[in-house]
C-alpha cells in the first residue's frame, strides 16, 4: 500500500494515520519514507492478533454436503483462531476447548431448532486447528442440519457450519429404512405415512409393535389405536395395551 502526504513546507510530525499493513502471517513490512531525495526506511515484524473468533477452515468443502446416517461426517470440520482482522493463529498461544452441537431444522418450521449431538475437542496451544472426525448426523426428512461451534476460557465468537442435508430412501414416500440397517423397505400399503427415515407415522385406527416393522388394522378404532407421531411403534390409549391394543 502507498500513503503520500503532500505540503510544501511542514514543521514536527506527520502523521500518517491511514495506514494498512498486510495480513499477517509472520511477515515482515518495509515501510519508506522519501522527502526532498532524501530517505527512511522501517523494518516492522507483522504477526496476528489475539484470538477473537473461531472459523471452518475447510468450509468451502461442506458447502452443499450430503450426509448418509451413523457415518461420520467427510471431510471432517476444520476449526481455527483468527483475530479481528481475519488472520488465523498460528499459535494461539493457549489450549482453548471446543464445543460442536448439532442440531437440524425443519423446513416448514425453521423458527424450531433441534439440538442432537454434542461434542467436545481440545484445541492445543501448539497447534493451529482441531479436526472434528466423529460427528454424525441421524435421518430427519424435511430438515437441514448444522454444526455450531463454541468456546470456553477463552470465549471466542462462535462459528457454524452450512446447511448438511441427510440422505433418505429413494421415493421417500413409498420407503423407509430399516432400523440398524442399510435397506429401505416398502412402506405399508395402508395405516401409514413413510417419509423415507426410520420413523413411520402409524395413522389412527392401526397399530404397529415397537419392533413390528407391519402395521395392523386396530379392530378397536382410533379410541383404542390413536396412531403415533413417527416414533417406532404405537402406543395404545389410556386403559389398553398389548396386540392390537386388545387388553
Amino acid at each position: 500500500n502507498e500513503s503520500t502526504w503532500c505540503r510544501d513546507t511542514f514543521e514536527g510530525e506527520v502523521v500518517f494515520d491511514d495506514l494498512h499493513l498486510p495480513n499477517a502471517r509472520a511477515t515482515t513490512a518495509v515501510l519508506r519514507w522519501e522527502y526532498g531525495g532524501w530517505f527512511a526506511e522501517t523494518r516492522l515484524l507483522v504477526t496476528e492478533g489475539a484470538a477473537v473468533a473461531l472459523a471452518i477452515s475447510n468450509v468451502r468443502e461442506l458447502v452443499g454436503k450430503t450426509a448418509p446416517r451413523g457415518v461420520a461426517l467427510s471431510p471432517a470440520p476444520e476449526i481455527i483462531a483468527v483475530d479481528e482482522l481475519g488472520n488465523i493463529l498460528q499459535n494461539p498461544g493457549t489450549s482453548i476447548t471446543i464445543s460442536a452441537q448439532t442440531f437440524y431444522v425443519m423446513d416448514e418450521n425453521p423458527a424450531e431448532v433441534v439440538p442432537t449431538n454434542r461434542y467436545v475437542q481440545l484445541h492445543r496451544s501448539e497447534g493451529n486447528k482441531v479436526s472434528f472426525a466423529t460427528i454424525v448426523f441421524q435421518y430427519v426428512h424435511g430438515a437441514a442440519h448444522y454444526i455450531n461451534f463454541t468456546s470456553d476460557n477463552p470465549v471466542l465468537l462462535p462459528a457454524t457450519s452450512p446447511a448438511i442435508r441427510t440422505t433418505l430412501c429413494e421415493n421417500p414416500e413409498r420407503f423407509y429404512k430399516l432400523s440398524n440397517e442399510s435397506e429401505c423397505a416398502p412402506c405399508p400399503p395402508e395405516g401409514a405415512v413413510c417419509n423415507g427415515t426410520e420413523a413411520i407415522r402409524v395413522l389412527p385406527g392401526f397399530w404397529r409393535g415397537a419392533t413390528d416393522r407391519f402395521i395392523y388394522e386396530c379392530p378397536g378404532g382410533p379410541s383404542v389405536c390413536p396412531g403415533s407421531d413417527g416414533m417406532r411403534g404405537a402406543p395404545c390409549a389410556d386403559g389398553y395395551e398389548g396386540s392390537l391394543c386388545s387388553r
